[in-house]
């Protein structure tokens, strides 16, 4: 299997938000820039200004100088106006989902990271800057 097709998509529109779900066995660095420049171009596609995400990937995060060169990569991206609140369902991999968040809010994303995907709702709609 590549990693094209080593993971999946579901994007769904909630209103006030665009909603993508992501799924598959694992994430990779390669797998994950992929489907990074999906999610930008979508949202640019469809003008998103704010935008969940459901990461469901099983095995292991990426590792912090993964997230780092992924986070880096989309810096010129439409993602720099996208308000993200990113929902790591497994709570076990929060803290790494965390470490990307600091990163990212360091190089100018507007970017949350949840383990709760209501939390991450409300955020989206109500939460500060």
């Amino acid at each position: 299997m590549s990693s094209e097709q080593s993971y999946r998509l579901r994007f769904d529109d909630h209103g006030d938000h665009l909603c993508v779900e992501l799924s598959g066995p694992g994430d990779s660095l390669e797998t994950s820039m992929i489907y990074w420049r999906q999610i930008a171009d979508e949202c640019e596609r469809r003008g998103t200004r704010a935008l969940l995400v459901l990461d469901r990937f099983g095995g292991e995060p990426l590792a912090p100088h993964e997230m780092d060169q992924v986070i880096h990569v989309m810096r010129d991206s439409y993602m720099q106006h996208v308000r993200v609140a990113y929902c790591k369902l497994n709570a076990a991999h929060l803290p790494q989902a965390e470490y990307g968040e600091l990163h990212a809010r360091e190089v100018g994303y507007n970017v949350r990271v949840f383990g709760d995907e209501n939390e991450a709702q409300l955020w989206l709609r109500y939460g500060e800057d």
